[in-house]
């Protein structure tokens, strides 16, 4: 069987990732601020899906006459910091089993194998390190 066909494309061109230091939870104090939640928009062909994990649900809406840059500036104009994120095609193959949180859906939205990240925090390094276009510069 060739690689190809072991890696799904992924079905978003382009997403965001955003960094909020708000929260109502006091567990979630013990984070860093600025990097106590994270959430994510990705462009779809007809709209642009916002995907926000909070601790007792998992809110979606699709805003069909947004972009994620336009969501990008919002949120910077908020305050958040925010990283551009280009998916590439992931293998197909079993996440790691972690603890459902707002990081772990991030990367599993995105197709992103990394395995050591558990925080907002780690995720923005991360997510850093490796993009070049990083919009809260």
């Amino acid at each position: 069987m060739k690689l190809a066909q072991l890696r799904d494309e992924n079905p978003y061109a382009e997403a965001i990732v955003a960094f909020s230091g708000r929260t109502d939870l006091p567990l979630l104090k013990l984070l860093r601020p600025g990097f106590r939640h994270c959430f994510a928009a990705v462009q779809s062909t007809d709209a642009c899906l916002l995907v926000e994990p909070l601790a007792h649900r998992l809110e979606i809406s699709a805003h069909p006459h947004l972009t994620v840059q336009d969501l990008a500036d919002a949120y910077r104009r908020l305050g958040l910091r925010v990283v551009r994120v280009h998916p590439k095609p992931v293998l197909r193959r079993p996440a790691h089993f972690r603890p459902f949180s707002c990081v772990e859906l991030i990367k599993r939205l995105l197709g992103l194998r990394m395995p050591f990240v558990v925080t907002p925090r780690q995720l923005y390094l991360r997510l850093n390190s490796i993009q070049e276009n990083i919009l809260d510069k």
